[in-house]
């Protein structure tokens, strides 16, 4: 039957996603419109708390944050998931204006970053929506910041630099690095063993070797990806290190080099994700990537830790994320 109505497993990905931006638009509609009829005065429904139900609920027990970001992720290389993408983040603010001129942020599309940004972070290390309870306080700030900076100087896809690499030392990393490349461009869709032993000039016998299977692979690319992290916060120059609270200048230092020399890495990060989220094995891992990105990001942007005795690193951390996304979107 399937085979009938879906001649191609192409075909067949394209209606489902389809259907799920659907399903999530008119979800999103149908919240939104309960939730503007809330009084400000008597239940406290500012905007971060209404912006926060929306994501919350628009995403349901079941969860749709892993079936969106891999639609996002495909769409970073194909037009048509592009314009279902489009189309959903035009459906959404159609949603939050719902809610009134005095529920909006000063910057839509930054409180849309730390959203997105939020999604990705929890649906990666397998969270349900649940997990989002704080992100109406987390939007209180994002309410009152300015607009994103428009990210420049970005590498191409799949170009990494030397020094972001760390040590090549044997044929095991070779593997590695290759599957990074190989996500960073094509993502989940052509990984195999034959593709990796092309990508990194060694016999498919040296790839069967090493991992038995695509699992395998996908759980050393992410401890590689922690290694690749470590050594470029190491590696990183103190000029990449804001000293003082600018929000626009740390933003624009993040992204530059998420999208610069690190972008590779940024991209298999996504798609690793993605894995993580399916994969029980995992998530140990994904947990450990997450408190080693936070650490970077501490040490990146010291000054920018605390604010009224408040942790904000984390904050940064899921605000990059969706800013870093929507920039490969060219949102």
């Amino acid at each position: 039957m399937a085979a009938y109505h879906f001649p191609s497993a192409s075909g067949l990905l394209e209606a489902a996603a389809t259907r799920i931006c659907r399903e999530f638009q008119t979800r999103a509609d149908v919240v939104a419109q309960e939730l503007c009829a809330y009084d400000a005065a008597q239940d406290g429904a500012s905007g971060p708390r209404l912006w926060k139900q929306l994501v919350v609920q628009a995403l349901g027990p079941d969860g749709y944050g892993a079936a969106l970001l891999e639609i996002a992720f495909l769409a970073l290389d194909d037009a048509a998931y592009r314009r279902r993408i489009v189309g959903l983040i035009a459906a959404l603010r159609r949603s939050v204006r719902r809610f009134g001129p005095h529920r909006q942020p000063v910057e839509p599309r930054t409180a849309f970053a730390l959203a997105l940004g939020a999604v990705m972070t929890h649906a990666a290390r397998a969270h349900g929506a649940h997990h989002i309870f704080v992100l109406d306080r987390e939007l209180d700030l994002a309410f009152t910041w300015p607009s994103l900076p428009t990210p420049f100087g970005s590498a191409p896809d799949g170009s990494v630099a030397a020094d972001v690499r760390g040590a090549v030392e044997g044929p095991r990393e070779r593997i590695l690095d290759a599957a990074i490349d190989l996500l960073a461009v094509d993502g989940l869709r052509t990984m195999s063993h034959r593709a990796l032993a092309r990508h990194a000039d060694l016999s498919l016998s040296a790839t069967t070797y090493y991992f038995g299977s695509k699992t395998e692979i996908f759980e050393a690319t992410l401890e590689r990806l922690i290694e690749r992290a470590r050594f470029a916060l190491t590696a990183a120059e103190p000029t990449n290190r804001p000293a003082h609270i600018d929000f626009i200048a740390l933003i624009d230092a993040l992204s530059a080099f998420y999208l610069g020399v690190g972008r590779a890495e940024t991209r298999a990060h996504f798609n690793i994700g993605l894995v993580a989220a399916r994969t029980p094995s995992m998530r140990r891992s994904m947990e450990d990537f997450y408190g080693l990105q936070i650490d970077n990001f501490r040490a990146l942007a010291p000054a920018f830790v605390e604010r009224d005795g408040r942790d904000l690193i984390p904050v940064l951390y899921k605000l990059v994320s969706g800013h870093l996304l929507l920039a490969m979107l060219k949102l």
